[in-house]
């Protein structure tokens, strides 16, 4: 799926299936309805797959649901999505890779 530049995906684990990329679901964050996630952790860039591991292991091992807004682009950075997975599931973490001038203006 691609998303509109400046949106979000929003990614979901759904349970293992046939593969790993297959054990998650992949929508726009536009058109994502909230499922009452434990956390939200935003990522972009490499960090998604790891972020999809980490994701994988909350549910497997400690029951915690996990929504994964994919910041594919960080300019424009689709706020609206971070600001509504921080709301909806009341913690959101970040990762990123902190590679010098990703953050110039």
């Amino acid at each position: 799926m691609r998303a509109p530049q400046g949106e979000a995906n929003v990614i979901r684990y759904c349970g293992a299936r046939g593969s790993f990329r297959e054990s998650f679901d992949v929508l726009l964050a536009s058109e994502y309805a909230d499922e009452h996630e434990d956390l939200a952790i935003v990522a972009c860039g490499p960090l998604v797959s790891e972020v999809m591991r980490a994701a994988l292991i909350l549910r497997e091992q400690h029951g915690l649901e996990t929504r994964i807004p994919n910041m594919h682009t960080v300019k424009p950075l689709d706020a609206g999505a971070v600001n509504h997975a921080r709301a909806a599931t009341g913690a959101a973490l970040t990762c990123e890779e902190r590679q010098k001038g990703g953050w110039e203006t």
